[in-house]
């Protein structure tokens, strides 16, 4: 059997390894091709990024609603330092108005001397109402405070009748950590009676600041342990976020 001399061999292996790199080339894509494809896929990204944090709202497509005309808010400190407030209620409303004031308790809103007037002044057509922490923490009774909440509302709706009110639950917070029996009472009490009239919604945040297991997501409290943080005003506005736009779209 005669062998190949190293001059024929070498010849046949360049030939080899270049019959595969030509192969290999043929197969790839193009250079252009390859950046094409990247430039489209950072376009995506863009788009998809814009829809996820567009307004806050998630990236899930919402069916488009009707704005109401005009609404007013009004009740403690939770409400009157919520900042972005006013915008917020706009993605629902023509025109919102935040008018809460700190430190106020349910019947420094039903006297005619010190804030009722201010409610009804711009004739809103809905009203969001969030009071009671203030009432409770001072350890008046539930039933005092619920029986000046509900003559609140009976006289808004007297002097208007086709008012909506829009009730926001006392939240349960660590700083009121001792009254949660009187927070759950309270709120017990103001939804039958909300369940029991028209133009009257209840907003259930009793427990939207807790952690699964029923601690205290603290990430939702400023040092007080009282009054939201940023955190927390987000947890807020995604509840609200989801019982207007369900509301909206419910009256047309």
């Amino acid at each position: 059997m005669k062998t190949l001399k190293n001059s024929t061999v070498l010849p046949i292996i360049l030939v080899v390894i270049l019959s595969f790199l030509l192969a290999a080339y043929a197969c790839s894509p193009s250079t252009g091709g390859s950046e094409e494809s990247s430039g489209e896929a950072e376009s995506s990204a863009t788009v998809s990024d814009t829809g996820e944090t567009s307004g806050g709202a998630s990236s899930e497509e919402r069916d488009p609603i009707t704005k109401g005309g005009s609404i007013v808010v009004i009740g403690d400190s939770l409400l009157d330092f919520w900042e972005n407030g006013e915008a917020f209620l706009g993605e629902f409303y023509n025109t919102a108005s935040n008018k809460a004031i700190l430190a106020t308790h349910v019947y420094d809103w039903l006297a005619d001397d010190r804030n009722y007037p201010k409610i009804l002044e711009d004739n809103p057509d809905e009203v969001m109402l969030g009071i009671g922490i203030n009432d409770i923490k001072a350890g008046n009774k539930v039933a005092d405070g619920t029986k000046y909440l509900k003559q609140l509302i009976e006289k808004l709706l007297a002097e208007k009748p086709t008012l909506v009110i829009h009730l926001v639950s006392v939240n349960k917070n660590p700083a009121s950590n001792f009254y949660k029996a009187k927070i759950e009472e309270w709120n017990a009490i103001m939804r039958e009676y909300c369940e029991e009239r028209t133009n009257l919604y209840f907003i259930d945040n009793q427990d939207a600041f807790l952690n699964e297991d029923g601690s205290y997501n603290t990430d939702c409290f400023i040092e007080d342990k009282l009054h939201f943080s940023a955190t927390g005003y987000s947890v807020y506005e995604r509840l609200l976020d989801n019982y207007y736009y369900d509301y909206r779209k419910s009256v047309g």
